[in-house]
């Protein structure tokens, strides 16, 4: 891909902090598209099938799944182009800004940015508040040893969720430090773990029996809870098509997370020839995995004792008779009642809990590079460590502002989860933004347009301005069935207009102050920034 020169602005002055930006294309494909899979999170994807009986009743949730694989995959072809075009540090910072305006590509990202900051501290905090303890709760029921359970209870107070997943933030902070050979030596194995604690689960299902898991919860005295739940006004409802394709607003935060990779495109090796197979590789392998995987819960567990237990847990948990939250891996302890078989299931899960904020810190560290080199945050930020290739001073200050998210959510837990629910707003204003920019680039951006890896039309109009506008049609449609049918608390609003507004107030600074060194954005920054 052709690198772009710094530009010099009307007073002379460079844009650009200097000529390349320092880092290097160190990553292969694979690990991208691993990467990938890490934010997606497959086992997490495990908790929004428990969440559809209750918010959209009547879901088919296997067709659910496959429908929303579907949905995505125009958004996220639109990424994959971009990112072949223009594989720069930033993903759609770059994308929007260049095609359509500089100001709207920085608040775009950022939104998105802040909140994903936020979600990998969440992500890391997951891994004391429910990873551990779940697995120390199935073998409570396994050994009969209340010791784990007590253990899990003690992990959940305040001061060692905050110094442990501080401790967790700290050290993977240090590892970016250092460079990404040895992230990639952490984060690997971690990524390994968790797809075969996927595929040991898969199999378990595949080899077990409803009738079987029907005796399991009468051995333990838990077969009452189908009629338990009944009784405090749970019933069944019949599949419903309509429901099942407004289930599809709940899922898309799994396979619609399958582009994150783009923002750190600048140090993936090959991305012109590979950014469609490593983005639809992420679409394709969650759907396929998820959708499999609650087939075989359904058949096993029966969907009647999965949204009994899910709704005894929300509406009646006095009732709600289960050591662990209403999903999978607590079934899987009564499935197999055996201790070598949830601490395993118990450690991968946890494994992969793990390699998510992996994947999310570097999405959050390389966009502040990219605001810092394309000067809307002071130069500073972009400076990159010779040695090891990495934005030192960015990647210590993303630490920092993670130990800050996780501080809220420990001690004001209500406040910072009504915040993390409004990252899936982010998530789809981002999308639809850079399908907008997706569909314009051909009539914006021709100079752009002509280094696409394809340049096909359906019926004369370019292949892309049709992806880009089927991504914004279907975002904003699940963005409003999101808020219609989930809902959120006032306070998740106004936060997202504050991080918007926020961004607005940087950009609107960077704007005064590069103006008076000289430099018009507006025009510099229609230029791809060096590699």
């Amino acid at each position: 891909m052709n690198s772009t020169p710094s530009v010099d602005t009307e007073a002379g002055s460079p844009l650009y902090v200097r000529q390349a930006t320092g880092l290097v294309r160190e990553l292969r494909p694979v690990d991208a598209l691993l990467m990938s899979l890490a934010f997606i999170s497959i086992p997490l994807g495990y908790f929004f099938f428990a969440q559809l009986p209750d918010l959209f009743p009547g879901a088919n949730t296997p067709l659910a799944f496959v429908l929303t694989g579907l949905l995505v995959a125009p958004a996220m072809a639109v990424y994959a182009l971009f990112a072949a075009i223009m594989p720069r540090s930033g993903g759609d910072l770059v994308f929007v800004g260049r095609v359509i305006h500089p100001a709207l590509g920085f608040i775009n990202n950022f939104g998105f940015v802040v909140f994903q900051a936020c979600a990998s501290a969440f992500l890391m905090l997951f891994f004391i508040d429910f990873a551990i303890p779940s697995m120390f709760q199935n073998i409570t029921l396994t050994t009969g040893n209340d010791w784990w359970a007590t253990a899990a209870t003690n992990l959940t107070e305040s001061t060692p969720r905050f110094l442990i997943t501080g401790a967790l933030i700290a050290l993977m902070t240090g590892l970016y430090c250092i460079g990404l050979k040895w992230v990639i030596r952490v984060f690997v194995p971690l990524m390994i773990g968790q797809l075969l604690g996927v595929v040991i689960t898969f199999l378990i299902l595949l080899f077990s029996t409803h009738g079987g898991f029907l005796n399991d919860l009468d051995a333990l005295g838990l077969s009452s809870i189908v009629s338990d739940a009944t009784k405090a006004g749970f019933a069944e409802v019949p599949k419903s098509f309509s429901a099942t394709l407004q289930a599809v607003a709940l899922l898309i935060a799994v396979p619609g997370l399958a582009f994150m990779w783009s923002y750190f495109g600048g140090e993936v090796r090959r991305t012109s020839n590979t950014s469609m197979w490593i983005t639809m590789g992420g679409v394709v392998i969650s759907t396929v995995v998820l959708a499999l995987m609650v087939t075989q819960a359904n058949r096993v567990f029966g969907e009647d004792f999965q949204g009994a237990a899910s709704f005894l847990d929300a509406n009646a948990p006095d009732k709600y008779l289960l050591a662990g939250a209403p999903f999978i891996n607590s079934y899987l302890g009564i499935l197999t009642g055996s201790t070598w078989w949830v601490s395993v299931i118990g450690i991968t899960f946890a494994m992969g809990t793990l390699a998510a904020p992996f994947a999310g810190m570097i999405l959050v560290t390389r966009s502040l590079f990219a605001y810092s080199f394309d000067r809307m945050l002071p130069s500073g930020l972009a400076d990159v460590n010779m040695r090891y290739h990495t934005p030192v001073r960015a990647t210590l200050l993303v630490g920092l502002v993670m130990i800050g998210f996780l501080a809220g959510f420990v001690y004001s837990e209500s406040t910072f989860t009504d915040f993390i629910v409004a990252s899936s707003m982010a998530l789809f204003i981002v999308t639809a933004v850079t399908g907008l920019a997706g569909a314009l680039l051909p009539y914006l951006r021709k100079d752009l347009y002509e280094m696409s890896p394809t340049k096909r039309t359906i019926l004369g109009v370019p292949l892309i301005t049709v992806l880009g506008v089927l991504a914004v049609v279907i975002y904003s449609i699940y963005l409003y069935i999101l808020i219609d049918k989930v809902g959120f608390a006032t306070r998740s609003y106004w936060f997202v207009g504050g991080v918007y507004t926020l961004g607005l107030v940087i950009t609107i600074i960077a704007y005064i102050r590069n103006r008076s060194a000289g430099i018009n954005l507006n025009t510099a920054l229609r230029e791809l920034p060096p590699e």
